[in-house]
């Protein structure tokens, strides 16, 4: 038994070394087949792509605990206007719950046009998502067309094909200071659940039975208490002729202004 004893340690460090013993922890392969799919929407895979379901309609309730607003809305892409990052125009459709529309908005050639009807205005300004935030009155987690190319199952097209620099466990990705997201967390099938962004917005994703996002619910954390935005997506419709118009004209005695960066 003594000789077995001194024998074993021996016999330990020969396995190490030929390799037949595990020095390093096995690679996560849930981790590596999460990304990948992911990564296969850029690809056009079928799994995730509705081009079907283009119009999206639904609620948003955002703002502050003490005064959150809930509108319905209705979002549908101008394909012939993709611009240079991938990502549709879009034609947006606001209405105060079931009431008269409130808001009507343009992405197109990488400009914003709004109108705001109640009060007759008509904004115009260049696309971005901190000119969006000046016009809404609250800052979003990602620029509309991200929202909607992420709605739409292009996940990792909207959130600009990230690169991830480190792992946090499990299929939680980390990302540098140049992506649009500084964190995410998938499901074994590639689609996200979680995001957090550089700003501090937390989102929760849920899906619907089509494997689609159905509900993002975000979180900012600011000095007046915890910034909401709730989106739900209970509708979506093929894009043909019935659908409204792709082009937005200001009516007459609407006043024009420009909003600067």
């Amino acid at each position: 038994m003594k000789l077995l004893s001194l024998a074993f340690p021996v016999l330990l460090a020969a396995l190490i070394s030929s390799g037949c013993v595990r020095t390093q922890p096995p690679v996560d392969m849930h981790r590596e087949s999460a990304w990948s799919a992911f990564q296969a929407e850029a690809a056009g895979s079928p799994v995730t792509l509705s081009p079907a379901k283009d119009v999206l309609s639904g609620s948003i309730r955002f703002g502050l605990p003490q005064d959150t607003r809930r509108v319905t809305y209705m979002l549908w892409p101008i394909h012939a206007q993709e611009n240079s990052r991938g990502l549709p125009g879009l034609r947006l459709e606001v209405n105060a719950g079931a009431g008269p529309s409130v808001c009507s908005a343009l992405w197109q050639s990488g400009r914003i046009t709004l109108l705001l009807h109640q009060e007759k205005q008509a904004w115009t300004c260049r696309d971005s998502r901190e000119n969006l935030g000046k016009l809404l009155g609250i800052s979003l987690p990602l620029e509309l067309p991200r929202i909607y190319a992420f709605l739409c199952g292009r996940s990792y097209s909207a959130l600009g094909k990230p690169s991830p620099v480190s792992g946090t466990g499990g299929a939680s990705f980390a990302f540098g200071r140049d992506a649009l997201v500084s964190r995410i967390t998938l499901r074994p099938d590639g689609s996200p659940v979680q995001l957090q962004t550089w700003d501090g917005w937390d989102v929760d994703v849920d899906y619907g039975d089509d494997r689609l996002p159905a509900r993002l619910d975000g979180k900012l954390k600011t000095p007046d208490g915890d910034l909401r935005f709730l989106l739900l997506v209970k509708g979506r419709a093929p894009l043909n002729a019935a659908q409204p118009p792709a082009g937005l004209s200001i009516p007459a005695g609407y006043s024009i202004r420009e909003l600067d960066d």
